[in-house]
């Protein structure tokens, strides 16, 4: 870990995020239309709907392990990020 994530990557880390969620309603929303209409077969909706509440999930995860790492980073010593930098080149 001798890089932590600049402020540009962690918002765009939220920004993806925030996408996500857009998506996620928006599609959300077709499926209860279809629904609604009678259009949708109820069995093929409900899985869209748990593929789609997935996918969030593993949006929030990424976020979740960006903002781990770029608090891990932050918070490790400055000595002991060089020592370990050093080490590797070794």
């Amino acid at each position: 870990m001798d890089r932590t994530l600049t402020k540009a990557e962690m918002q765009k880390a939220n920004e993806y995020e925030d996408q996500i969620n857009a998506l996620r309603t928006s599609l959300g929303n077709k499926v209860q239309d279809r629904l609604s209409e009678g259009i949708g077969d109820v069995k093929a909706e409900l899985l869209i709907l748990e593929l789609i509440r997935h996918l969030e999930h593993i949006g929030d995860y990424c976020t979740n392990i960006a903002e781990a790492y770029h608090q891990a980073v932050k918070h490790t010593p400055v000595l002991q990020r060089r020592s370990q930098k050093s080490a590797e080149t070794a």
